[in-house]
């Protein structure tokens, strides 16, 4: 059934619906598409819930609300799921022109033969020549709500269900692709390849020096999810959090944020690094880092502690924070990375109210609003400015920044935070600079002598 070399990333394609066999195939642009079945003689039956009265095209413009109520997102046959828990789930869509005009659907296949999940993508393009084609009517409906979302991904996972069945044998093992086309005959043509694009690079766990921790995820348990990729979980009795790398998007994050930790080892101010997630759940069977285990900090991120409270902050403890974050800060510095994302966001308090650094991904990364557009992403003077910005953040009881910066009414957080927040970054003041500063108004606990 397969054409071509699995390993080598050359394309096969689905047969004709309910068939076990390769249907006749012409070649087109030297691309082979294989016909799945005509679409336009009657309404297919999972377009039912557009209501019998109104045509496609009518509805996706928003003439009408979907009908119903949420329905699981497990009901849909028995081989296909949108699982919610899966971070791989969800719909991208590409404007032109302001409209979309390319949208790809992420959603798992149980697998019958193995029982295993497998990722697959179902992606198509706006079709300028058939105005009424099926990839059209998809692209003009843009869901406004979790509901309406979950409703068009079991459309389009329905879509794909047949061809799935038939293909399922050979899968590819990372992410299987399928896109589809109407041609001028109103047929369906599919092409089916391994999307590279959601393959989740992961790391051996050979490049892992040995002296740092590695836990199999066999011994962890109790996940719950708290925001993305991270987790609360249980270890030894213990409550963790755990980072996992589970999406293509984080191939470039998460490797400089791990190496990133491992050359810092343990500094004042940032979070604990307690070691490595390992798996074996690949078909080769060799081990990879499925995360990263950190110490679990109650309190949350100190945007949301300053936006929570009741009152204002003391400033007591803005100066202790502020402190505790320069002096982190620094000792990133000492140890030969940059933080590279620095914001209140990305600091978490424990239960003794204290700051520690989270999220170091070592120049990989930026927000917009903590960074200046003149400087480059991996210059350590990045995180300067971001410093200056985040102090802003702590005066500002946690509002989003708006440049240029306001005062925030007191003299002596001014003059630091312009100190910071210069776009010439050869103007800016050091950490160890800002520090000393700092150290004259809080204390962050630590003896003044590990501040040289």
């Amino acid at each position: 059934m397969r054409e071509g070399n699995r390993e080598s990333g050359n394309p096969t394609f689905l047969t004709r619906f309910g068939e076990a066999h390769l249907a006749d195939a012409e070649t087109r642009s030297g691309t082979r598409h294989v016909y799945l079945g005509r679409l336009t003689k009657r309404r297919p039956d999972w377009l039912a819930w557009l209501g019998p009265d109104l045509g496609p095209t009518q509805f996706l413009c928003g003439s009408r609300k979907i009908p119903g109520t949420y329905r699981s997102v497990y009901r849909l046959y028995t081989l296909i799921c949108f699982a919610m828990e899966d971070r791989f789930r969800g719909i991208s869509t590409r404007l032109r022109d302001g409209n979309p005009y390319w949208q790809k659907v992420r959603i798992l296949y149980n697998d019958p033969d193995t029982g295993c999940k497998r990722r697959v993508t179902v992606s198509y393009v706006r079709n300028d020549d058939i105005l009424t084609a099926l990839e059209n009517t998809l692209l003009q409906f843009i869901p406004v709500d979790f509901t309406q979302m979950t409703y068009k991904a079991e459309t389009v996972a329905q879509l794909a269900h047949s061809g799935l069945t038939t293909l399922s044998p050979n899968l590819y093992r990372t992410v299987t692709g399928l896109e589809f086309r109407t041609d001028t005959n109103g047929e369906l043509f599919w092409h089916v390849f391994e999307d590279l694009d959601e393959v989740v690079n992961h790391i051996s766990v050979e490049r892992i020096p040995a002296l740092v921790p590695k836990i199999n995820i066999s011994e962890i348990c109790d996940f719950k999810c708290l925001r993305g990729p991270v987790h609360t979980v249980e270890y030894r009795g213990t409550k963790y959090a755990f980072k996992a790398h589970d999406v293509a998007s984080q191939n470039k994050i998460f490797p400089a944020e791990l190496f990133a930790r491992i050359k810092i080892g343990d500094v004042p101010h940032v979070t604990n690094f307690d070691g490595v997630v390992t798996s074996t759940v690949q078909p080769e069977g060799v081990p990879y880092v499925a995360g990263i285990l950190m110490n679990y900090y109650a309190q949350g991120n100190l945007r949301w502690l300053l936006r929570k409270a009741e009152a204002s902050v003391e400033w007591e403890i803005k100066w202790k924070w502020a402190c505790q974050i320069a002096h982190g800060m620094v000792e990133i510095h000492r140890a030969g990375a940059m933080h590279g994302d620095l914001r209140c966001e990305n600091i978490v308090i424990d239960d003794k109210g204290n700051a520690f650094i989270i999220d170091i991904v070592d120049g990989r990364g930026c927000m917009e609003g903590w960074t200046s557009i003149y400087d480059e992403q991996d210059d350590p003077r990045c995180d300067v400015y971001a410093l200056g910005v985040t102090l802003w953040e702590i005066a500002s009881d946690g509002k989003d920044p708006v440049h240029p910066l306001t005062s925030v009414g007191m003299d002596d957080i001014d003059i630091i935070i312009r100190q910071c927040v210069i776009d010439n970054a050869s103007e800016r003041a050091t950490l160890d600079h800002i520090l000393t500063m700092i150290a004259e108004k809080g204390t962050c606990g630590c003896p003044r002598s590990d501040f040289k």
